[in-house]
């Protein structure tokens, strides 16, 4: 049974968000889709903090931009990797999310614009992440992190980087698409969510690979995997009102059942996409608090 979106707040947001992309707007042409995307973004966007510095750079031959702030806390790095389908976004979309999250967790925080579906389908994303995470593992740990598509990239990474020898030190994985469509749950009771509907998911699946979808890769879907062990410690969200939900939860109780130290929130009344919701919603800006809380704990500094 889908649940009910009662609180006053998240519905406001969704209200606000649908006004700048339509709730069928994988209906759209890609080039519509991130024009939209793009306002929307820039809609919820907010004034970078002070105590920072921002500079563009390039990360395995992609752009990539770095947020130092001016008290840095740990020698870890977080990579961070927007969501978007696959399909939309870059570093623009969620700049303000990467500069707030390096300022709060005092550590730098470094953002990949990576090769987009269409015009670059699977593995292109994946090989860019990946690219950008040896390129910062040289020389610092590093925590690999993201939303949605971008969570999908992290625990790829993740993935990829364990099996390489040269582990990641943490993932934060942010209301992540990790491939497990047919075993959640919440992907028919929250079919028709707002901001993301399971059609929604269906179509960028499609759009991000030539068809079928390859969900027997665990590059493409982390939960193909079936050895769990040797990843690093992990914290997930997962949005109440959201079709991917139950997928963090399955990832998260995989990773447990392989003795990997994982945290797992299960956001009460929140929606795909509440990021860009923390300045206009209490249960965004308080989850946004614990995300940061678990970079803390994934770089060792504090406990969760």
């Amino acid at each position: 049974m889908a649940t009910a979106l009662t609180d006053p707040e998240v519905r406001q947001f969704v209200e606000k968000s649908e006004d700048f992309f339509p709730q069928d707007g994988s209906n759209l042409s890609i080039d519509q889709q991130r024009t939209l995307y793009d306002r929307l973004c820039a809609a919820f966007g907010a004034p970078l903090p002070d105590r920072l510095t921002v500079h563009d750079l390039t990360l395995a031959d992609r752009p990539a931009r770095h947020y130092q702030p001016d008290v840095v806390r740990t020698t870890a790095h977080l990579l961070f990797f927007h969501g978007g389908g696959f399909v939309v976004g870059g570093i623009k979309s969620h700049d303000s999310i990467c500069a707030e999250l390096a300022v709060a967790a005092s550590m730098n925080v470094f953002a990949l614009d990576y090769r987009l579906a269409p015009e670059h389908r699977h593995p292109a994303a994946f090989e860019d992440a990946l690219g950008a995470y040896l390129s910062l593992r040289q020389e610092n740990p590093v925590i690999v992190a993201g939303d949605s598509a971008g969570g999908n990239l992290a625990a790829a990474v993740a993935l990829a980087a364990r099996d390489c020898e040269l582990p990641a030190t943490g993932q934060l994985l942010i209301y992540p698409t990790l491939g497990g469509e047919a075993l959640a749950a919440s992907n028919r009771e929250e079919a028709a969510a707002p901001l993301l509907t399971s059609q929604d998911m269906q179509f960028y699946q499609k759009v991000r690979s030539d068809e079928p979808p390859p969900y027997d890769d665990k590059f493409f879907a982390p939960l193909a995997e079936t050895d769990y062990g040797g990843l690093p410690r992990a914290v997930l969200f997962a949005a109440e009102i959201d079709p991917l939900r139950d997928e963090a939860v399955l990832y998260a109780e995989r990773l447990q059942d392989a003795g990997v130290p994982t945290k797992l929130h299960r956001e009460t009344q929140l929606v795909h996409g509440y990021l860009r919701a923390r300045g206009m919603s209490w249960r965004a800006a308080d989850s946004f608090k614990r995300m940061v809380e678990a970079l803390r704990w994934l770089s060792e500094e504090s406990p969760l």
